[in-house]
């Protein structure tokens, strides 16, 4: 970053929750994005290594699920959320024999 955007002036500080959820929305789709052309559909995208390694609570991510996985669906796929809501299945056909609840 060479400089800090525009956004950041003080008169928007009423909008950076905002601003941070869209960011950390940009930063699941991407992990998500890297975990699928990498990944089997038997693996599943570990929501707890992601909220730390990225900083970002269980909370915003949750939030940030409800908008995610209607996305992948739209786009073919099946999701499931599975050991205690920690782990997302991403699935074509059948649901992985990985997966438990």
């Amino acid at each position: 970053m060479n400089s800090f955007p525009p956004t950041l002036h003080s008169e928007y500080n009423n909008t950076f929750n905002s601003l941070y959820e869209k960011k950390c929305l940009g930063t699941l789709r991407k992990n998500i994005y890297n975990h699928m052309i990498k990944s089997t559909e038997k693996d599943y995208f570990d929501i707890d290594v992601f909220n730390i390694s990225n900083g970002i609570s269980k909370k915003i991510t949750t939030k940030l699920l409800i908008i995610v996985v209607p996305e992948l669906e739209m786009l073919g796929w099946k999701c499931k959320l599975a050991y205690g809501d920690t782990g997302l299945f991403i699935y074509k056909d059948e649901l992985p024999s990985t997966c438990w609840d």
